[in-house]
């Protein structure tokens, strides 16, 4: 491992954090680095994207079945009931801590009356819209990257790139992968023990080819997270990456799990909104503003927060463990293919 740690040291920042340095005169010469850049930052981003959503499918699917309730599933669900006492002379009083318990409690119920293996219901769709999420937009946000820098004749991106790119990187993959992610809103919150071919053909039977882009306004909006996420890290990368030659696990974790939770608080009323849109199944069809007014005049503000706390959680251990996948893996494809191609002789080491 002493090589590939030594290779680290030497080219993390120019690795990690180009815009920040100037080029490698023997990476430039043969230009391999931006050659296959874009198809290292794609497999990286979809490897760690599959292994973190494979060990933390359970608590999205959890968090889905919470914001897919409506006001009269809360009724039929005894934890969601006031807990008013027998003369009702008293307010019932919520908090924080009582909303974080009483999803604890919901959880708990529905492991008891379906089992844990309910919670993995969808993961065969989660996995591929997974896959194909974050290989795209890494791939697409790589790109424009690498292109921007080239146009613009830039050795550092400002924050106003950096919103462009990922505003465009993720439009473009909401667009695609958004009909997965339906279908895995619908599986994950069904009561049937449906595959995912079964159903897709229900969903087309029933509601026709265009439900499968129903929540898609919502989802091109959500690019709002990973603007605000790439924003955040690309930022406090830089402020690390100042004083050291690389960044460890534990700042890794950091970074990324302060950026995302900053990301999540701003947009989860946003996902709530399209995961109810995805699951309902009322044949009559309005408008998406119409859908959030009713929405609000229904649960209020309130009922748009409902399962953040399980959301946050999933999000702050998923995504820390999907920067740090997607770091250290397209560093190692990195080494691997220098030293391929040095092996090859298409490469001298300086």
């Amino acid at each position: 491992m002493r090589p590939y740690n030594s290779y680290i040291i030497r080219n993390n920042r120019l690795a990690d954090q180009q815009d920040t340095l100037p080029p490698n005169p023997m990476v430039d010469s043969k230009n391999y680095d931006k050659i296959f850049e874009v198809f290292i930052d794609s497999f990286s981003g979809a490897t760690g994207g599959f292994f973190a959503s494979l060990m933390l499918y359970p608590l999205e699917n959890f968090r889905t079945k919470l914001q897919a309730l409506t006001k009269e599933n809360q009724k039929q669900e005894s934890i969601f009931k006031e807990d008013l006492p027998d003369d009702g002379s008293q307010t019932h009083r919520k908090t924080h801590q009582s909303e974080y318990f009483k999803e604890l409690r919901y959880l708990k119920q529905i492991i008891e009356k379906d089992g844990i293996t309910s919670l993995y219901k969808g993961l065969s769709s989660a996995l591929i819209g997974t896959v194909f999420s974050y290989g795209i937009y890494f791939w697409w946000y790589r790109f424009f990257k690498n292109f921007f820098k080239l146009v613009l004749k830039r050795t550092e991106l400002s924050d106003l790139d950096i919103t462009i790119i990922t505003t465009i990187a993720g439009v473009v993959n909401s667009f695609l992968t958004s009909p997965i992610w339906f279908i895995n809103a619908r599986m994950a919150t069904s009561k049937d023990k449906k595959g995912l071919i079964q159903t897709i053909l229900e969903i087309y039977k029933t509601e026709g080819i265009s439900a499968f882009y129903k929540g898609v306004l919502p989802s091109m909006i959500l690019v709002l997270n990973p603007i605000i996420n790439f924003v955040v890290y690309e930022n406090l990368k830089k402020i690390l990456l100042k004083n050291e030659f690389s960044l460890n696990l534990i700042q890794l974790l950091l970074i990324s799990s302060v950026a995302k939770t900053i990301a999540t608080i701003f947009t989860y009323p946003i996902l709530t909104v399209r995961v109810k849109l995805q699951t309902n199944k009322e044949e009559q069809r309005v408008s998406t503003l119409r859908f959030v007014l009713d929405l609000l005049k229904e649960s209020g503000l309130e009922g748009l927060y409902l399962g953040v706390y399980a959301k946050l959680f999933q999000t702050v251990l998923y995504n820390g463990f999907l920067m740090v996948a997607y770091e250290r893996l397209r560093l190692l494809i990195k080494y691997m293919l220098f030293q391929y191609l040095k092996r090859r002789k298409l490469i001298t080491e300086q």
